[in-house]
């Protein structure tokens, strides 16, 4: 019986709990949380567990045997928010397609995403074309499957399974697989769809299916032996069976319809003994640290547990995935591709209402991309598909910087869609780390952090007396910090223990210590670099001059850490900051980085290699003021070094995922507005391409907030907030109900064609970029 799954509009957003357990309850009502018994042998062997589902484009269809209750049909359309109705076989099953099923080698390993605890079921999605299907053929699991199962994860996580999502009830196994016009095609959606389960598994991939030819080539075999022991020994009777299994073998396959390999039941492993592996280095560790108690012993492990073509598949995702494209029922209805845009040659933006890619220009990429969307509505996504366009567009002389937020969880993602990208992450000092000073003399180095400090915070929290106390510190910090005597004049002070580094130095120099512990230090300068009236002048501008007749200093402790508060508790965030303090971390520059053309991600999120058994973020302070002078020496850079590169057809392409998290802290005006302001107007010239995206434009302030909508891109995702919605309404000339009733995954994008001419905003439906759509 076939049924087509009709979306129900939704007025509220799912819940976690709910959704899983309506997942469950499907799963319980399809037959896959039971194992076959003795009384049920017959009903497992007639196929009675499980589903076929198939989608096409924004279709969803199901099928199931004649005896299944249609109870357990209503249970899985309730589940995945929609209505069954019982149809004919869909029409795309009896056109000629290419058919492909994913496979998984016995080498595939999981990631810790096994372990996480399914969403809403969001985090899964296959976006099938019009003119091609994806399907899953679903039963339950076997008894020895179960087992064998059990003892991989066991293997695979050093620890019980119990917690793993593949463990949990309901899960059932999945024969999963596409088709489509062409072969190439047919695979790649096969293996794409294979990694949207979000199953941590690794290196899988895709064949072929030709449905029977096993069969037919087996029998084949045994006809050749069979005539073989004719010509040698003489023994006739073998050939009757051989030729009667060919003959069988021969027609079953001649009769087999289009979609045959849609019939094809996830397939068991029949031999007696588990697969096994030979053990790595990797598998004889313990979870906290060090070496399993039995490694010497532990020579090999189980590999993976089901046949290569069967992949298991937890409730949760199996439901997600039976969700029709549009399950929100929402009233912004998709859109068709303007004729300016039809033969554009810039990243794809969605596919419109009949399923054509969407393209915008590559000359309007120039003036800059600006996203919008609240968490979940696929923002991200988008973001990750135009920097895959950008950097399969670059060549030997562009460079491509890329600000990510959400760390661990994108960092991956963009690590196999772009083309070896080097990592800066910020809370991990295994990692290299841009220079916060840059080049040129100390001098130079100290004006340049004192000024990148003004412009990311601002005139209100760093102003003129504040600037010169940093230069002045930085300067000292620098000059002093290579002199071989400074530990012992440090000592002969009072202090300690000499600082570290430039930060340390400057920290306590404006008094982070107290203002005692900053007299020391000027002491002890003064005794590693004596006779230096320059070093002299320095350090009277920052704590007062010296009463030649009592020799105390003119200032208190008081006043001076008052006259030093401002600058003091800015070096205070870099000082406390291990990662980004180390003595130990290699730095770079910005003018290595762009004179090198390097693909760079800059992680502000948590960081990508465990710290302490957690991906742990720099504190939300730290990483602002870090993320706005990040920004700051990088248009300061790319104006001193990138002169005539949009002359020379050049690019430096910059992606902010999260633009709150490097223009500093919010006062009555955003400090960085600035270098966003030249990036956007004047950057084109030093071949600047600006792509921004932000989860909280209500956040922004207004003169940014103006700045982004005046970009000659605008995608606008779903928005709960109304005055954002109004807000954003206005610049894309709609209604603000259309932007808070927008699906998940789609947008609402205004753009320009090739002659500059603004178009029409477009709603469309976002590919999904992280599980491999083109770009």
């Amino acid at each position: 019986m076939w049924f087509q799954l009709v979306p129900i509009p939704k007025s509220q957003p799912d819940d976690q709990q709910a959704f899983l357990k309506r997942a469950r309850r499907a799963a319980e009502a399809l037959g896959l949380t039971t194992r076959p018994t003795f009384d049920t042998f017959m009903d497992a062997a007639h196929h009675s567990d499980g589903m076929i589902v198939v989608a096409s484009g924004s279709y969803r269809w199901i099928h199931v045997c004649d005896s299944m209750d249609e109870q357990a049909v209503q249970a899985v359309a309730k589940a995945c928010d929609s209505t069954a109705i019982a149809c004919d076989k869909p029409v795309i099953l009896n056109e000629h397609l290419v058919w492909a099923h994913a496979v998984v080698p016995a080498s595939a390993t999981l990631s810790r995403t096994a372990r996480d605890e399914l969403d809403t079921g969001e985090e899964v999605r296959v976006d099938p074309p019009a003119n091609g299907l994806v399907y899953l053929q679903v039963r339950r699991q076997g008894f020895i499957e179960t087992r064998r199962a059990k003892n991989w994860l066991a293997d695979e996580f050093n620890m019980s399974p119990d917690t793993s999502k593949l463990q949990e009830a309901g899960v059932g196994v999945s024969r999963i697989g596409a088709a489509m016009p062409n072969r190439k095609d047919a695979l790649t959606l096969a293996a794409s769809t294979a990694s949207a389960l979000d199953l941590g598994l690794t290196g899988s991939g895709a064949h072929v299916s030709r449905p029977g030819v096993g069969l037919l080539v087996s029998s084949a075999l045994i006809l050749a032996c069979s005539l073989l022991c004719i010509m040698v020994c003489g023994i006739i009777w073998p050939a009757f069976f051989s030729i009667t299994c060919f003959g069988i073998a021969l027609i079953r396959r001649m009769r087999m319809h289009a979609d045959a390999d849609l019939y094809q039941r996830p397939r068991h492993r029949w031999l007696p003994w588990p697969r096994m592996r030979r053990s790595q280095a990797a598998d004889l560790k313990t979870r906290s640290a060090g070496d399993d108690q039995n490694w010497q012993s532990k020579k090999r492990v189980h590999a993976y547990a089901y046949q290569r073509s069967t992949l298991p598949i937890p409730s949760g995702t199996l439901l997600a995935l039976c969700r029709p494209a549009d399950r929100e029922g929402s009233q912004t209805r998709l859109s068709f591709c303007p004729q300016n845009l039809i033969h554009a040659d810039g990243p794809r933006v969605g596919v419109d209402a009949v399923q054509r890619d969407v393209r915008i220009p590559s000359t309007a990429v120039w003036a800059g991309i600006s996203l919008f969307g609240g968490p979940g509505g696929g923002k991200s996504n988008t973001m990750h598909g135009l920097e895959r366009w950008a950097v399969e567009h670059c060549t030997s002389s562009d460079a491509t910087i890329i600000f990510e937020s959400k760390g661990s969880d994108s960092v991956p993602i963009l690590n196999q869609l772009l083309q070896s990208p080097r990592l800066v992450d910020l809370n991990n000092p295994a990692t290299p780390m841009i220079s916060l000073l840059g080049e040129g003399t100390t001098a130079r180095q100290a004006d340049r952090f004192a000024s990148h400090m003004k412009t990311a915070l601002g005139e209100q929290q760093i102003g003129p007396a504040s600037r010169l106390y940093l230069r002045d510190a930085v300067w000292l910090a620098l000059e002093t910090l290579n002199k071989p005597s400074l530990q012992q004049a440090c000592t002969a002070a009072g202090l300690i223990q000499a600082p570290n580094t430039w930060i340390d130095y400057a920290m306590i120099i404006l008094a982070g210590q107290g203002a005692q512990q900053a007299r020391a230090l000027a002491h002890a300068t003064t005794m590693a670099i004596p006779h230096t009236p320059a070093i002299l002048q320095a350090l009277e501008r920052l704590h007062g001059a010296v009463n030649p007749q009592t020799g105390r200093p003119s200032i208190s402790d008081s006043e001076l850490i008052k006259r030093l508060n401002a600058p003091m508790n800015k070096m205070s965030l870099l000082a406390q900051t291990p990662a980004i303090n180390s003595t130990h971390r290699k730095l770079v520059t910005w003018r290595q980085i762009i004179q090198q053309h390097t693909t760079l991600i800059i992680n502000m999120g948590g960081s990508v290699q465990p710290i302490n058994d957690s991906h742990e973020s720099l504190p939300d302070d730290v990483k602002t003021l870090i993320g706005a002078l990040l920004l700051s020496g990088l248009r300061e850079e790319t104006e001193r070094t990138c002169a005539g590169w949009q002359d020379d057809n050049k690019h430096v392409r910059i992606f902010i995922d999260e633009l709150t998290e490097v223009l500093g802290p919010h006062s009555n005006r955003t400090s960085n507005t600035e270098v966003l302001e030249w990036l956007r107007s004047k950057g084109r010239a030093f071949g600047v391409e600006l792509t921004t995206g932000t989860q909280y434009p209500e956040q922004v302030d207004q003169q940014t907030l103006n700045l982004l909508l005046g970009f000659d891109t605008v995608i606008c995702f779903t928005l709960r907030d109304m005055q954002s919605a109004t807000t954003l309404a206005q610049t894309l000339s709609i209604e603000p109900e259309q932007i808070l009733q927008l699906a998940k995954h789609n947008a609402l994008i205004k753009t320009v064609s090739n002659q500059a001419v603004t178009l029409p905003t477009m709603a469309l439906a976002i590919p999904h970029f992280d599980a491999g759509a083109p770009a």
